[in-house]
């Protein structure tokens, strides 16, 4: 195994002490980071300086790139310790703030536009989402929290590679270099572990979603001469419609509408109709309200199977983004599949390099018993002599992608809007200068009026005698 490390291009192995080498790598698009130390014997040797380009390779591979941001300095005997700590290059993707709104594009060409704009230097070849959106507004944010967003919105994942180009994909679409068998020699003997967590078990599930339209509906009640406000028993979606003994009424908005602008009012939230004194319903008339009621979307679901094995384990969640019953039970179910028989987590430590958070990769292990997909979390490399570097590698079950999948299909089919309270509104001072010269000479002698009298008049000590401006003298 080989070890370089090159700081602008230069290769500085030899400066930098090998085994302080340690690289940390994190799901959530958090930013990888590689720290070394670099020493200094008095004038001999080499200073880093902030700002200036690494790269870290392992057998010829690139293992890190990214820009120092720190160099912290000790002294230790007259040596000169510096520790350099470095980021990735999202560093430098977040040098402008996005201020932008986007209207029926797919998330892909969102991501094109924001890195053509704003991001000098980097490219989306690994950009892979066709999701179309509606609208979304990033109000001068930097590109990194713009492109979090977007992920959150269809539950992708992201990272930015160590050539400055983005990564976008699913979950389950990144696959590990290697997988993990008893026999394979991928990981370190005695470093596998696998562990069976039923704290987050679920097999009672109750989803409630937002509000669901349903058909259309009338409520009738028999006025007593003195009642004016009419109470609703469901929420209607949109204005109803008011007849009082069939004949329709002239209907506002309660606090919203002026008193003389219509015969009753209509209060979405409290759930009534109310009249006026002068237009309530005499006694014995019948008023009747029609319109579309809004139902509350609340499904339940459990899993026989586990409940008879662990007991029931109760889970309730509330997303406004579920606009159906269907949608909430198919989000149901996912979460049964999921948790049902708890979570699965795991690590282990190799000598072989490739693995990055947010890839998936395949444990099938007879001895463990287990034959799945595990989600990388996190990736932390230590070097340990000139020749070898460890892994260590952090895992999280798949089972949870069902989830992320069921709402990856509903993201298609649903708006995204968000308040723009600036209105994009950009302004840009510019500097400018004008400057402007006049000159005017009068001649001292002319054959048109005004007319100066004796030579020379108008220059040196002599004024200029104009007709009418002096009078005579003796």
């Amino acid at each position: 195994m080989t070890i370089e490390i090159k700081i602008n291009g230069v290769d500085r192995t030899n400066d930098v002490v090998l085994d302080s080498i340690a690289k940390s790598d994190t799901l959530n698009n958090q930013k990888d980071e590689l720290k070394f130390q670099v020493l200094k014997y008095g004038d001999v040797g080499f200073e880093p300086e902030i700002g200036q380009d690494v790269k870290f390779y392992v057998d010829n591979e690139l293992e890190f790139g990214g820009v120092i941001v720190s160099v912290e300095k000790t002294i230790n005997a007259g040596i000169v310790v510096q520790n350099i700590s470095c980021s990735d290059y999202t560093y430098l993707l977040d040098r402008q703030l996005v201020l932008k709104k986007y209207q029926n594009k797919t998330v892909k060409q969102i991501i094109d536009d924001i890195v053509a704009n704003y991001c000098d230097g980097f490219t989306t070849n690994n950009v892979n989402c066709d999701i179309e959106l509606d609208e979304v507004v990033f109000n001068r944010v930097v590109p990194s929290e713009a492109i979090d967003q977007l992920a959150q919105i269809v539950n992708y994942s992201w990272y930015v590679d160590y050539e400055k180009d983005i990564h976008f994909f699913e979950y389950n679409n990144n696959p590990a270099p290697f997988l993990i068998t008893d026999t394979n020699g991928n990981y370190l003997e005695g470093t596998l572990k696998i562990t069976n967590d039923l704290s987050q078990l679920r097999n009672k599930v109750t989803i409630r979603g937002d509000e669901e339209r349903g058909e259309e509906r009338s409520e009738q009640y028999v006025a007593d001469g003195n009642q004016l406000v009419f109470p609703l028993a469901n929420k209607f979606a949109e204005m109803p419609t008011v007849m009082v003994n069939s004949v329709v009424k002239n209907v506002g908005v309660d606090y919203l509408t002026p008193e003389d602008d219509a015969d009753c009012f209509w209060n979405y939230n409290e759930k009534y109709i109310r009249f006026k004194d002068t237009t309530k319903p005499s006694a014995g008339q019948i008023v009747k309200i029609t319109g579309i009621p809004l139902f509350p979307v609340i499904v339940n679901a459990a899993d026989g199977v586990s409940v008879a094995q662990y007991g029931v384990f109760e889970f309730f969640k509330e997303d406004k983004s579920l606009k159906s019953r269907a949608e909430a039970l198919k989000f149901a179910k996912a979460q049964l599949e999921s948790y049902k028989n708890g979570i699965i987590e795991g690590e282990f430590s190799t000598d072989k390099s490739g693995l990055r958070s947010g890839q998936v990769i395949t444990i099938n292990s007879e001895l463990f018993g287990v034959n799945e997909g595990f989600l990388i979390q996190s990736v932390n490399m230590t070097v340990q002599s000139p020749n070898k570097a460890v892994w260590n590698v952090k895992l999280a079950t798949m089972r949870t992608i069902g989830i992320i999948k069921v709402l990856q299909d509903l993201i298609k089919f649903r708006e995204y809007r968000t308040f723009d309270p600036d209105n994009l509104l950009s302004l840009i001072e510019f500097q400018d200068l004008a400057r402007a010269t006049d000159s005017l000479t009068i001649p001292s002698a002319t054959t048109s009026p005004p007319y100066y009298w004796w030579p020379n008049s108008g220059t040196g000590t002599n004024p200029p005698i104009k007709w009418n401006y002096w009078t005579w003298s003796a």
